[in-house]
């Protein structure tokens, strides 16, 4: 939990410094329609066989309580934005 400025400005310098094996993964406005056209947002919850291969397109904290247990094996998200 951040508690002063000093905390965020701390916590943005560390998440800039990032490994020497980071990608970044970019998608540009005329790939994004395709892209999202085959995502898939979670309502309920769902079985692993229905997951694999599928691209999830939702808040974690929305979709994470209809998730396997055990679930993920590599997760891309935003960053946290202060």
């Amino acid at each position: 939990m951040l508690k002063t400025i000093d905390d965020a400005v701390f916590l943005r310098k560390r998440m800039k410094e990032r490994s020497a094996r980071n990608q970044t993964l970019t998608v540009n406005e005329n790939e994004k329609p395709a892209l999202l056209s085959k995502a898939i947002t979670l309502r309920k919850a769902t079985k692993l066989y229905l997951l694999k291969g599928k691209v999830i397109y939702q808040d974690l904290t929305a979709c994470s309580k209809f998730l396997p247990n055990n679930f993920i094996d590599l997760l891309i998200a935003d960053p946290l934005i202060i």
